[in-house]
């Protein structure tokens, strides 16, 4: 019976973690009686789940990171060399605004992201140094 229950731990936790499913639909889902979720996710199997799917996750974006992180500075300095000055800019604003995307929500205005243009590109440059 406590096999099972780590079986379960374990789908709850993977599936809280890829955030398809809510918490009512993953209640439906498994079956599960009013305050058993919060029993599941304050157990040790549900939390070393998430700590292992959080991990793997760190891994692969490291992994992402280092094979396309050199191919974009690249593009960037690229970029900077164009012969219009305002590409450089919109490039790099519109990777800075894709990172901050998962952490805020998303605020569009054309050209004013309060990053001036003397301050952007020695920004660039130390980023395409980091990855050259």
């Amino acid at each position: 019976m406590a096999r099972r229950s780590i079986g379960k731990h374990c789908s709850v936790a993977f599936d809280l973690f890829e955030g398809k499913l809510t918490q009512e639909q993953i209640i439906e889902k498994y079956k599960l009686k009013p305050g058993q979720l919060e029993r599941v996710m304050n157990s040790k199997s549900f939390n070393r789940e998430i700590a292992c799917l959080c991990r793997k996750a760190q891994l692969e974006t490291r992994v992402k990171i280092a094979r396309y992180g050199p191919i974009a500075a690249e593009t960037l300095v690229g970029l900077l060399n164009s012969d219009k000055p305002d590409v450089a800019r919109r490039a790099a604003l519109d990777m800075i605004e894709r990172c901050n995307d998962d952490n805020q929500e998303k605020e569009k205005e054309d050209n004013d992201y309060g990053i001036a243009d003397k301050d952007l590109k020695p920004i660039l440059v130390k980023l395409a140094k980091a990855f050259g």
